[in-house]
């Protein structure tokens, strides 16, 4: 989980570092098709952050829902939330799936689950914490200890 998250960030890093240059420059000296250039491959590696974005939403969801630390509908939501990521990657490779009415509704529901499961997690920790669940205590009464 570790490593996708670390993966996604330096994606995304990446990403930024090619649109540092043009907030270098300032506004008058920016060339269009260097603009467009530098927009195109932020775009092209933030998709590819994506895959790491969801994939990273799995093992979360699934310690989760094993911890029973949140409720099974948070836990739910990040794991759908991860599909709806990865979904988003594929149009990479299929650019004629984005312009399918059906894909592109369904990608927009999965992806609305992604931010209710990420940001309700955020405020189920905020609010409630992972509390740790502590062990039952054991009966101190043993017949066979009885007070002097």
């Amino acid at each position: 989980m570790l490593i996708f998250a670390a993966g996604g960030t330096a994606m995304s890093l990446m990403g930024l570092s090619e649109l540092l240059p043009l907030a270098a420059s300032g506004s008058a000296g920016i060339d269009p098709v260097t603009l467009l250039i530098r927009v195109r491959n932020y775009q092209r590696v933030l998709l590819l952050a994506q895959v790491f974005s969801g994939l990273w939403l799995f093992p979360f969801g699934w310690l989760v829902l094993r911890s029973q630390a949140a409720p099974r509908l948070l836990a739910l939501s990040l794991m759908v939330g991860g599909c709806g990521y990865v979904m988003t990657f594929a149009t990479a490779f299929a650019p004629a799936l984005n312009l399918n009415a059906a894909v592109r509704i369904v990608g927009t529901a999965l992806g609305v689950t992604a931010l209710v499961g990420e940001f309700g997690m955020c405020v189920w920790l905020l609010v409630k914490g992972a509390a740790l669940r502590s062990a039952p205590e054991k009966d101190c009464r043993d017949p066979a200890r009885q007070p002097l």
